[in-house]
């Protein structure tokens, strides 16, 4: 008796219409297609950090502009109100004093272009920001003098600049005095921290000031006058080169110690007597008015060309 084996045909047929394991495995995918995607997000994070880097960056650049103008602006300020301050106590040793129109008038000529230079160790850099800003001090006093020399009305005058004039007559102001306010911003943009503005400075506050106080005080008493000029002393004379010579050295001891130690480089320079010799001889062949624009023009001619 033989064996009935099963048609292949149908086996094949059975089989193939069960449930393969092989339908529950889904296809393989793209490799490729995940590695650039991983790629691209990985970037986008890095150009996001980046992005916010840059900016916190500016944000810091700009923070610390802002701080430098800030400070930039309160010293510029300070510089004014230390000035200002110089101006009213010498008004009020006026009052306890009782000085005549001449020597308050020398001496505010002295001691405020002096404390003007003086607070420029205030600032640490000669930028042009710094040297424009510093200027607007004696800028203000540029408006004083036109506002009430031409006509403004004396009772906005709280600083008291007319008094100071030699006829009490508000016009005087748009000529010595204006012309001293002037040649302090000229010498500002100039020369801003540089030893021809001290120079410049020096000969025209303590030199030509002390020349006119010991000439009116002394002059004709001692020495005589000059045989150049009728208006001029010796003693005034020698009174300029002297003065002029210890501001210099006081502002060149003031800038070693505050702001650079090559400043004391100068004190020995044998061209400043000869700079400050020659401003004198300057003071003595001028008018009273024309001297505050003559003579720091020589001082920093002088010393652009010598030292």
């Amino acid at each position: 008796m033989g064996i009935i084996c099963p048609s292949p045909k149908l086996q094949s047929y059975d089989t193939m219409g069960e449930s393969s394991d092989f339908d529950d495995i889904e296809p393989p995918k793209n490799q490729n297609q995940e590695i650039k995607s991983s790629d691209l997000s990985a970037s986008s994070e890095l150009s996001t950090d980046e992005d916010s880097q840059d900016r916190e960056k500016l944000f810091i650049l700009f923070n610390t502009q802002a701080k430098i103008i800030m400070t930039q602006y309160q010293k510029t300020l300070l510089t004014g109100l230390i000035v200002g301050s110089t101006f009213f106590a010498i008004k009020f040793l006026d009052s306890i004093m009782h000085f005549n129109k001449t020597v308050s008038r020398k001496i505010v000529h002295c001691s405020i272009g002096f404390v003007y230079c003086m607070c420029w160790t205030m600032f640490k850099t000669a930028s042009k920001l710094d040297t424009f800003l510093v200027s607007m001090v004696p800028g203000f006093f540029i408006f004083y003098c036109l506002f009430f020399g031409s006509g403004g009305s004396r009772k906005y005058d709280v600083i008291g600049f007319v008094n100071l004039t030699t006829s009490n007559n508000a016009g005087e102001l748009k000529k010595g005095t204006l012309y001293y306010a002037i040649v302090h911003v000229l010498i500002t943009w100039v020369g801003f921290k540089q030893i021809h503005a001290i120079v410049a400075i020096s000969a025209l506050c303590f030199g030509d000031g002390f020349a006119c106080l010991m000439g009116v005080g002394f002059g004709k008493k001692i020495l005589g006058k000059l045989p150049w000029s009728s208006h001029k002393t010796w003693v005034g004379f020698f009174s300029f080169f002297i003065f002029s010579m210890l501001s210099f050295f006081v502002l060149v001891l003031v800038y070693s110690r505050l702001d650079d130690i090559m400043w004391l480089r100068f004190i020995r320079n044998p061209f400043v007597p000869i700079i400050m010799i020659v401003c004198a001889i300057s003071e003595t062949l001028i008018s009273k008015y024309y001297d505050n624009l003559l003579i720091p023009v020589v001082a920093m001619a002088l010393s652009f060309f010598l030292l």
